[in-house]
């Protein structure tokens, strides 16, 4: 509350992320109105960038055992199939996703696919695509090759959501998703 002119508000402690604020004025007779709201975008402190998805929360069209979705936002690049440390759907043209748990002002989306040496093709014809509300899905890029380890996609827009969506009939598989 600030109530010497200029008016002025600092806000401190806020998490990186994008908010909707509105300011409200009470006059010394109470009257009160409230401002329309605008989009505030905080970015991380210190100008570094964060790997978002490792705060958010997967989910999967199908789930062959063991290998689910959070396995693709743990951190753990080596991607092999005998470690259980990657993600894997049991349907063909499946899909992943993350939410974020708040809308986001993105810059890339970096893919890492199975290090062992197998099954290439689970990963080399997909969509990756974002959503501010889960609903209502934007192509980012369409890739028909294989990834390379990693493969970084632009993305230069808000997004709460991010599906990368198999678009082959052969199952999902990813060892990790960082978003950026």
């Amino acid at each position: 509350e600030d109530l010497t002119s200029p008016y002025s508000y600092t806000w401190t402690g806020v998490g990186a992320g994008t908010y909707s604020l509105t300011a409200k004025a009470t006059d010394n007779e109470s009257a009160a109105t409230t401002s329309s709201a605008i989009s505030v975008t905080v970015n991380p402190s210190g100008g570094t960038p964060i790997n978002l998805a490792l705060s958010g929360t997967a989910s999967q069209s199908t789930t062959y055992p063991q290998l689910t979705a959070d396995k693709a936002i743990n951190t753990d690049l080596t991607g092999t199939y005998a470690a259980l440390d990657l993600h894997h759907t049991t349907d063909s043209y499946g899909w992943w996703q993350v939410d974020l748990g708040a809308e986001y002002s993105l810059t890339e989306v970096k893919l890492f696919r199975r290090e062992d040496g197998c099954c290439n093709q689970r990963i080399n014809n997909y969509l990756l695509k974002r959503s501010t509300d889960g609903s209502n899905w934007t192509t980012v890029s369409t890739q028909t090759t294989y990834i390379g380890a990693p493969t970084t996609i632009a993305v230069n827009a808000n997004a709460r959501y991010i599906m990368v969506d198999q678009n082959a009939n052969v199952p999902l598989e990813l060892c990790e998703v960082q978003v950026w």
